[in-house]
C-alpha cells in the first residue's frame, strides 16, 4: 500500500510548476515506417501499476499521443513498437542563505518516462521523460490533467 501511495503521489504533479521534458531518438530508428503498437506490462507495484488509476491515466494519455501521430493499437497482431513506462518519485531538498541565516526547503519531484521499443531486438527506439514537482493535495481530475499535459509536451516534437 505504501508503494501505491508513493506512485500515486508521483504523478500528482503541481499544475503551476513547469514540466521539464526531454526526449531522445535512437540514431537509426525509423519511426515513420512503424504504425502499430502494443503495451509492455509495467512491473511496478508488484505488477499492478497498469490497473491503478494512475496507470490507466498514463495509458489514456499515451494512447492519445501515439494515435495523434498516426499509430494505432496492434489489436492482437504483431506490433511495430512496444510501449513501456516507468514512474519515479524522489525527495529533494535545497538550502538557501548564508552561513548563519539559511532556510532549507523540502519538496518531491516526480518523473514519468515513456519508451518505444523494437519488439524483436528489445532496443529502445525513442524515450521521453517529464519531470515536475508533486502536489500531494491534487484531486484525481487534476492528476489526470497533469499526466495528459506532461505526455502532450513529451510528444510535441515526436519524430513521425
Amino acid at each position: 500500500m505504501t508503494m501505491f501511495l508513493a506512485i500515486l503521489g508521483l504523478v500528482t504533479l503541481v499544475g503551476c510548476a513547469p514540466v521539464t521534458v526531454s526526449t531522445s531518438t535512437a540514431p537509426d530508428a525509423d519511426l515513420s515506417s512503424r504504425h502499430t503498437y502494443a503495451w509492455e506490462p509495467n512491473r511496478q507495484m508488484g505488477g499492478n501499476m497498469d490497473n491503478s488509476i494512475v496507470g490507466q491515466d498514463i495509458h489514456t494519455a499515451v494512447n492519445e499521443a501515439l494515435q495523434a501521430h498516426g499509430f494505432r493499437p496492434a489489436a492482437g497482431q504483431p506490433p511495430d513498437v512496444l510501449v513501456g513506462y516507468h514512474v519515479r518519485q524522489q525527495n529533494e531538498s535545497e538550502i538557501e542563505g548564508g552561513r548563519w541565516n539559511f532556510q532549507e526547503y523540502h519538496y518531491t519531484e516526480g518523473t514519468l518516462m515513456v519508451v518505444l521499443i523494437d519488439p524483436e531486438s528489445k532496443r529502445f527506439l525513442w524515450r521521453g521523460s517529464a519531470e515536475q514537482l508533486v502536489d500531494p493535495s491534487a484531486s484525481g481530475e487534476e492528476q489526470a490533467q497533469d499526466i495528459q499535459n506532461a505526455v502532450q509536451k513529451m510528444f510535441t516534437n515526436f519524430p513521425s
